[in-house]
């Protein structure tokens, strides 16, 4: 796991801060996916639509948003594996799930991680 990670216990919240996002985009960590939510956030006084992945870091459960489609509004990849989890974490054969999170430019770019 990224070094710079603190747990929630140590006062660090539930969702990741920007430091820790940014070590876990450069390292390259996988990440456990716990659960996938689609809800209605505001973020600088506007409301949209994100996805609250919950993942299990250490143990601890620690979220990540990310915003619903692209600049446009059109859908994304994302947008279509983060729908594909939602339906399959919540299957009784559901088996743990690992992603990676890259940066192309501003996006976020999530990745089903599939090992070395």
């Amino acid at each position: 796991m990224a070094k710079f990670i603190a747990p929630a216990s140590e006062g660090a919240g539930f969702y990741l801060n920007k430091d820790e996002r940014a070590e876990i985009v450069s390292e390259g960590t996988p990440l456990t996916v716990v659960s996938v939510d689609k809800r209605s956030d505001t973020y600088q006084g506007k409301t949209r639509e994100v996805y609250v992945v919950t993942f299990d870091i250490d143990g601890e459960e620690r979220g990540w948003s990310f915003g619903v489609g692209s600049s446009d509004g059109s859908e994304t990849s994302r947008d279509r594996l983060f729908d594909a989890l939602t339906d399959y974490l919540t299957t009784d054969d559901s088996e743990p799930t690992q992603v990676v999170v890259n940066k192309i430019g501003a996006f976020q770019s999530v990745e089903v991680y599939e090992g070395v």
